[in-house]
């Protein structure tokens, strides 16, 4: 009995997860390694993309792309540079460990891998929500939600 108590809830199993507020609890897997944040920009309403990596165990924004200079966009910084229409920074290395965004459909929160895209704001729109690398026991990972 106490190795089947031992399997089911000692975690040992680390994965990218979406938890919300109220402790609903979503695996994304081992294939979101890097992954991006896309929102439309509440004052300038342009495309924004923040590009992540996990290393170590934790989540690292890495480079932000941005289609123009608004108002509440960066207007110079290290590493930036053009590419075609969009500006961008690159080699932020910046070690965050939760994303925590507040989903708002306005803005068509999502995230995305080379494989696959998940609209945020379908699931949680209103809410707010941490994107973080997590060890989970076999048992949370049964009753975690799925968010395909």
């Amino acid at each position: 009995m106490v190795v089947v108590g031992i399997l089911l809830f000692v975690p040992y199993w680390t994965t990218m997860v979406v938890s919300t507020e109220d402790g609903q609890l979503y695996i994304l897997g081992k294939d979101w390694c890097r992954f991006s944040h896309q929102f439309t920009h509440s004052v300038s309403l342009s495309e924004v993309e923040e590009v992540y990596y996990v290393r170590n165990g934790r989540v690292m924004l890495s480079s932000v792309y941005y289609s123009d200079q608004g108002a509440g966009l960066p207007e110079s910084g290290t590493g930036e540079f053009v590419v075609g229409e969009r500006f961008g920074m690159e080699g932020m290395e910046r070690y965050i460990g939760t994303l925590k965004l507040q989903i708002n459909g306005r803005y068509h929160n999502r995230i995305s891998n080379d494989e696959e895209a998940i609209l945020l704001y379908d699931y949680f729109d209103g809410q707010r929500v941490m994107i973080e690398v997590k060890t989970l026991s076999l048992f949370t990972w049964i009753f975690a939600g799925d968010l395909q």
